[in-house]
């Protein structure tokens, strides 16, 4: 599933691809030139490490946000109102190891208003998007099999402990009725020899 995402993300077409590793209290920032009604569009991803929340901000030329998520993987999808440097600002608030983070930016792509509403200067942006909800769904499904996986090691671990308790436990009665029974029998032949 892994080997699928990447297939995916790096068969797209981007302008900057980055990979950096975010731990916890770190502030990573990626900048980008844009113009007015240029789409910015891309999307970031925990893939190795333990996955927690990343707070992503994309801040226009005048340092004013514009976007803002809290999750550790997300799509972002916006157009460019001011001319100049944006800023993609990641704070890993809450990750206690290191994580590998995979962040992309698609190609840009201008945007017209005209009467019927937005429309892209390209067939591409449209299948940009499809191919990233697409793979939204790839990633909730490998967040969904992580959560169970993870619920499977938590259940065989209790498991395995219980197992241990219940050795452990039977042990101590093996023994219990073992002493019991030696000193039983020891008692036994001291009478016997007293006897004779």
């Amino acid at each position: 599933m892994r080997l699928l995402l990447l297939v995916l993300i790096f068969a797209l077409p981007f302008t900057h691809a980055f990979l950096f590793d975010a731990t916890r209290g770190d502030f990573n920032e990626f900048q980008e030139d844009y113009v007015p009604g240029e789409k910015i569009s891309g999307r970031y991803d925990s893939i190795s490490g333990f996955p927690s929340r990343i707070d992503f901000t994309i801040l226009d030329p005048s340092k004013a946000i514009v976007y803002q998520q809290h999750r550790h993987d997300g799509f972002f999808n916006v157009t460019a109102e001011k001319f100049g440097t944006f800023t993609f600002q990641f704070h890993a608030m809450q990750a206690f190891r290191a994580q590998r983070i995979s962040f992309i930016l698609y190609e840009k792509g201008i945007e017209e208003k005209t009467r019927t509403g937005i429309k892209t200067d390209s067939e591409m942006d449209k299948s940009l998007t499809e191919v990233a909800k697409d793979m939204d769904h790839i990633l909730t499904m490998q967040s969904s099999i992580r959560v169970k996986e993870r619920k499977r090691r938590e259940a065989s671990s209790i498991l395995r402990s219980r197992l241990v308790l219940w050795a452990v436990f039977q042990l101590v009665i093996v023994v219990g009725v073992f002493v019991y029974h030696a000193r039983y029998f020891s008692k036994l032949f001291k009478k016997r020899r007293q006897g004779v």
